[in-house]
């Protein structure tokens, strides 16, 4: 993040723009304009009123959880008292329904909101850490099942292997589809300057990636079908007992998940486990403690951008007044500073509340969907400078070259650690019988469950420092490599960048409030 406001080249007005409505419907004419630095200012001032919309989605899936809670107890007593076949399956189907409204509720929100879906901010903090595509992965629920089904049949495995390719296969296909996704909107936005802020390219230019941003929906109906699909075929593999004893796995699973929030949320205060009966009210919890615990942040983070906003306005009006070159150094020194005074803010922050950083929820919508590990990745930046910053000498395009090398090597190796600490964790919560009767010994095993897996989220402060650290020595990097007009270039050409992208965020948020 560089620059969370600003005005075009110092103007007395702000860039104007078709509404968000008839920009969406393709209608240019200029009946109703908006102030693209109106729009941006909204979200310093009033962040906690951005997403009013998803509200309705929230409390339909409180209230589906509640029901679930409901069937799940009622699963639960049939399977301990041995049920006869066909009333157990009665309830298994009651409980596959029950799964299917979900997926449909999520449907109809998508379609106002995917950003929100997909952030997973209806969910609790731990099981956030494991979403793919706006849910669990479904490979995860079968090697899950899989731990606590046995014995299972030569045929049974079979199948179950079969699913479980088939579920990777998906998998990598929709995660492949959201990269080519994301650097398509990334390659939308990654050109213009504040002359073209007023001409057709640029409305043509927010419009094309409206468009695109409004194909999320798509992403996250695949992954919600591939979900369903597994979870169906998963069934139809398994007797009616072993169905039974899947779907209390699973709901034990996500139970521990949300016990782990609560843990994770109440340490500061060393409260105790409570149940996953009290879901439907610890989901307020949750809300509310986030919001409390993450409001300094916010408001540190605000003013911060009120202050990143005069650093990029003064030295926009240096490279256009052709300041000289020490005049323009100790700008950009200064803009550079400040910049890295956010990576204090989040460190500190990360100490207590290291999972609202991570979420990104701190940004725009827009933003989120390109939030890694906290925040951008560093390689962006090279992609996106070293289209813009020609002609550059060879030493600089080689070393350019170099530190792209070198960035891509340390996001993956970041991103393989968080990917290994989310199975990690997935299996510190699922091994063990899921069935506890309350005895010693299970009492024990499952404090010792929540021990590693609080060991596993208390590692995400580190991936969070890492991913910052290389953030900002990218940035430094970069700063050695150009020379001073070529840095200051830089520092516009990634304003401008994230600029674009809040804007695109204000008309997405508007269409919600017109609809």
């Amino acid at each position: 993040m560089w620059n969370r406001s600003r005005n075009a080249m110092g103007d007395r007005e702000g860039p104007r723009l078709v509404s968000s409505t008839a920009l969406w419907r393709g209608d240019r004419r200029p009946a109703q304009v908006v102030q693209v630095s109106q729009l941006e200012q909204d979200f310093q001032r009033a962040p906690q009123q951005r997403e009013s919309g998803p509200v309705a989605f929230d409390t339909e899936y409180v209230q589906w959880l509640e029901e679930y809670n409901k069937h799940i107890n009622e699963l639960r007593t049939a399977v301990n008292s041995h049920a006869r076949d066909p009333e157990l399956r009665i309830i298994v189907d009651n409980v596959i329904a029950h799964y299917h409204e979900v997926f449909r509720m999520k449907g109809n929100a998508a379609k106002a909101d995917a950003v929100h879906v997909l952030s997973g901010m209806w969910k609790s903090p731990a099981e956030r850490c494991c979403m793919w595509i706006g849910g669990c992965r479904p490979s995860l629920l079968i090697k899950l099942l899989v731990i606590h089904l046995e014995p299972l049949t030569e045929q049974q495995l079979i199948g179950i292997y079969n699913l479980q390719q088939s579920s990777h296969q998906a998998e990598d296909t929709l995660s492949e589809g959201m990269e080519a996704w994301q650097q398509s909107l990334q390659e939308t936005l990654a050109y213009g300057s504040p002359a073209t802020e007023r001409s057709a390219y640029y409305i043509g230019q927010m419009a094309m990636a409206m468009g695109k941003l409004g194909t999320l929906e798509g992403f996250l109906r695949q992954a919600d079908n591939v979900r369903q699909q597994t979870l169906q075929q998963m069934l139809r593999i398994l007797t009616t007992r072993q169905s039974a004893r899947a779907l209390l796995a699973i709901s034990e699973y996500f139970s521990r998940l949300r016990d782990l929030s609560s843990v994770w949320l109440a340490r500061p205060r060393e409260q105790q486990v409570r149940h996953a009966s009290q879901y439907s009210t610890e989901i307020q919890i949750y809300y509310f403690d986030t919001l409390a615990r993450s409001l300094p942040f916010d408001t540190e983070y605000s003013r911060w951008l009120e202050e990143h906003t005069k650093h990029i306005n003064e030295l926009r009006t240096a490279v256009n007044s052709h300041a000289s070159e020490p005049e323009l150094r100790s700008i950009v020194d200064n803009a550079i500073a400040h910049h890295d005074e956010v990576y204090r803010m989040k460190a500190n922050a990360a100490k207590g509340n290291v999972e609202h950083l991570l979420s990104g929820m701190w940004k725009t919508p827009a933003e989120r969907c390109f939030v890694w590990i906290g925040d951008f990745r560093p390689s962006l930046l090279l992609q996106l400078l070293g289209n813009q910053l020609e002609p550059l000498g060879e030493q600089q395009l080689l070393a350019i070259k170099t530190m792209q090398r070198t960035c891509h090597e340390a996001e993956d190796a970041l991103s393989q650690g968080m990917q290994t600490l989310e199975q990690s964790l997935g299996e510190a919560l699922a091994n063990g019988y899921p069935f506890t009767d309350g005895t010693p010994g299970d009492v024990g095993n499952y404090m010792a469950q929540m021990a590693k897996a609080i060991g596993n989220l208390g590692t995400l402060e580190g991936f969070l420092l890492q991913a910052d650290n290389l953030r900002r020595q990218t940035l430094e990097q970069l700063h050695l490599i150009l020379t001073t007009r070529q840095s200051a270039r830089a520092l516009l050409v990634i304003s401008g960048y994230f600029s674009r992208f809040r804007v695109l965020s204000s008309l997405w948020l508007a269409i919600q409030r017109d609809q």
